[in-house]
């Protein structure tokens, strides 16, 4: 009986030492076997996280260069009013210039100034004819000086404008598009003539 009670408490530490070390095994091995696949998943998702952010980098990049080059465009006057916009139109003989933006927007108010010479005036008065789509394509809002007379004829219209003084005559033409694309204008003053064409945007 001094034998077992002795022996007992011997074999119950072997066999909880046995377990522990088995334990610790277990856990080293299976520390060994996970540890190269956990590392696998969080390489790949930190690579795939820089490409994204790589990509997300470049897209914002071009983001801010397009925004910047319509910022540019705008204040050029390459999508509306600005010193690229404006421009002018000559008549051959030069009795008609005119005074104008290449591009214009959809219902805002908008001007083009035609430049008589003194030439282009008979018995005190500018007659103008203008015809093309662009008479049809927006609202003449006025003419100024205001004409003394005002006729329709094919494709257009006719105005006459009194001058009191020799010299270079002014004619501011106030409008606003009302058809989108491109507009196209024929002038003509004396049987001189000259032309010019507007891009209407939203």
């Amino acid at each position: 009986m001094g034998e077992d009670a002795s022996g007992s408490p011997r074999l119950s530490a072997r066999l909880l030492l046995t377990n522990r070390l088995s334990v610790h095994y277990l856990r080293r091995c299976a520390g060994s076997v996970a540890t190269p696949g956990r590392k696998a998943i969080v390489s790949l998702q930190i690579s795939q996280n820089e490409r994204f952010q790589q990509r997300e980098w470049r897209l914002e990049r071009i983001g801010w260069v397009l925004v910047g080059a319509f910022a540019l465009a705008g204040l050029a006057g390459l999508l509306g009013a600005g010193p690229l916009s404006w421009t002018t139109a000559h008549s051959d003989a030069g009795l008609v210039t005119v005074e104008y933006q290449r591009f214009t927007h959809h219902e805002a108010d908008d001007s083009l100034t035609l430049v008589l010479a003194a030439d282009a005036a008979e018995d005190g008065t500018i007659t103008v004819e203008l015809t093309g789509s662009w008479v049809t394509g927006v609202d003449l809002q006025s003419i100024s000086p205001q004409p003394s007379e005002e006729r329709a004829v094919p494709g257009g219209i006719t105005f006459d404008v009194a001058v009191e003084r020799t010299g270079t005559t002014e004619i501011q033409v106030n409008f606003r598009a009302q058809e989108y694309g491109t507009l196209d204008a024929a002038l003509a003053v004396r049987g001189d003539t000259t032309g010019f064409t507007q891009l209407v945007l939203p």
